[in-house]
């Protein structure tokens, strides 16, 4: 059996929006800076100044022109492989995500600068694919539940590696189960043990 790792979000669409993030902000906007804040549902990134020229939140949801900000900034970024082709990171975070079942992002102004959202499946409408992840949810859960019925001393990195998913994923699931009441922490996190409830 192979292990693969399926993140949250495709490493290709993070990558992308740091790279858009260091390439595009204004660095002469004073009082505000690049942010990068990360919800259980979703990933924002707000960046400083202004769309340049005629280049519009619509424009940038299809194929548009690239217009650098920082030239010197896109083209060492360019020559070390980060930029593949100039104006082509938001089609390349939109294919990522839809590759990984996930909704398209977000681009919204919001005071001198524009943000960036990206949302996890289950933030972003009830669609084929979301259906299908919930279903692998459930049977995570139940493997989980097999598994600390078995040996409740089971780490989370453990788990992980038994189910083939993310320590994320797992921490997700337990907080679920808890939440239910489907299992119990007994003791503390190093150290402690689950208790399945019959």
């Amino acid at each position: 059996m192979i292990r693969k790792n399926v993140w949250d979000y495709p490493l290709e669409a993070v990558r992308e929006m740091l790279n858009n993030a260091v390439v595009h902000r204004d660095y002469f906007s004073h009082g505000t800076q690049t942010q990068i804040k990360i919800f259980d549902d979703h990933i924002r990134a707000y960046n400083p100044g202004d769309l340049m020229d005629d280049l519009t939140i619509e424009k940038l949801q299809g194929p548009h022109m690239s217009i650098a900000r920082n030239p010197l900034l896109a083209h060492i970024f360019y020559l070390a492989g980060r930029i593949e082709q100039y104006g082509s990171g938001m089609e390349r975070i939109r294919n990522a995500l839809a590759a990984q079942g996930q909704p398209p992002q977000t681009i919204e102004v919001m005071g001198y600068g524009f943000v960036l959202t990206m949302k996890e499946p289950a933030a972003g409408g009830q669609t084929e694919p979301v259906k299908k992840l919930g279903e692998s949810s459930q049977k995570s859960s139940q493997k989980i539940l097999k598994i600390l019925k078995q040996n409740p001393e089971t780490t989370i990195a453990e788990l992980a590696e038994l189910l083939s998913i993310t320590d994320r994923a797992i921490k997700k699931n337990l907080t679920t189960l808890k939440k239910s009441g489907a299992i119990k922490r007994i003791g503390p996190d190093k150290g402690g043990r689950w208790e399945v409830v019959e």
